[in-house]
């Protein structure tokens, strides 16, 4: 009985880990069940269609929340025989699933929202509990985005990225039902109910449209890293001036190639130098230049490629090696 209460209260621990990747996304699980039921709940019965789409919604990240933590699992296994450049790619069609997925799901919503467009029928109800229960879940929500930044920055993995600006753009969702509740509350004061009524079930099919702006964006940034398409220009700028900074110690700069997968920043650059350094010559070269790159990308993984020098700075049995009148790093 010991051992198994000690075995509980271990996983227990793991679990509620702060420092594992998977903290964040276990509470954003546990939020989104709440604002899911709550809201699809409250919805319901009070008549509200745009507070009913936004449980829904929350009920969306669920799924999307599960699948993450199974890509995690899998983008955090160390490289092997099988896959010498580590599992990242797992984070990549991850994201395009779930890009897709949210695109589908959402897609449809949008059509039985305006398939059950009305402004007949009930009036909205309790509009000050909607609006409290609104007010309380966009505080939640900004509280997660940021949590989910903090954690992204910290594990460098593109996934939690993505899940804290899941909930930036539900946090703005919950600002636009709010702000179509107090209208709503508005034009039912001046007696204009039937357009209230409007309002609501216009305001339920915008904020699904909206909602469908950052899945498609997501899954065609994710579909771009399958390909192995280049990185970033900002990043690209960044790592052309380490180079530039390490200009003394190779003799020209040739090509540079990047690729993200997953957590990982996969940097290599294709350089000459003298013909007749010697490995650890060059070996310290790059152990500067990689030093200076991982200060900036601490999640890059750079490799120097060293290219054969064409001795062409040999003129008539002089050398004049760019490198070592420049005073480079090895003389």
């Amino acid at each position: 009985m010991k051992i198994y209460n000690y075995n509980l209260s271990t996983k227990s621990r793991k679990i509620f880990d702060s420092n594992s990747p998977l903290f964040a996304t276990r509470i954003s699980i546990v939020v989104s069940v709440v604002f899911s039921i709550v809201g699809i709940y409250l919805g319901i019965t009070e008549d509200s269609l745009a507070v009913q789409i936004n449980g829904l919604i929350s009920a969306v990240d669920i799924l999307y929340s599960f699948i993450f933590i199974t890509a995690v699992k899998q983008s955090m296994k160390s490289p092997d025989y099988a896959f010498n450049y580590g599992y990242g790619k797992y984070e990549s069609l991850f994201l395009l699933g779930a890009g897709s997925m949210l695109t589908a799901i959402l897609s449809f919503t949008l059509y039985d929202t305006v398939i059950h467009f009305s402004a007949s029928g009930k009036l909205v109800g309790n509009r000050f509990l909607l609006i409290g229960f609104s007010a309380v879940s966009a505080i939640v929500m900004l509280f997660m985005h940021f949590l989910q930044k903090k954690a992204a920055l910290k594990h460098k993995m593109p996934s939690l990225e993505y899940d804290a600006q899941i909930w930036r753009v539900d946090s703005i969702i919950e600002f636009g039902v709010i702000g179509n509740l107090l209208l709503g509350l508005l034009l039912e004061k001046l007696g204009y109910s039937l357009a209230a009524k409007y309002i609501d079930s216009s305001s339920a099919i915008m904020l699904v449209g909206y909602a469908l702006v950052f899945p498609i964006r997501g899954a065609k940034a994710a579909f771009n890293q399958l390909l192995d398409r280049t990185a970033d220009e900002d990043i690209q700028f960044n790592l052309l001036a380490v180079i530039a900074e390490n200009i003394n110690n190779f003799c020209e700069f040739k090509a540079m190639h990047t690729r993200q997968s997953g957590k990982d920043l996969f940097i290599e650059l294709d350089v000459v130098m003298p013909y007749d350094f010697t490995m650890e010559q060059k070996y310290e070269v790059e152990q500067k230049i990689s030093s200076s790159i991982k200060e900036k990308y601490s999640n890059s993984i750079p490799r120097l490629y060293v290219i054969p020098c064409q001795k062409d700075c040999i003129i008539d049995g002089k050398c004049t090696c760019p490198v070592k009148n420049r005073g480079g790093l090895i003389k």
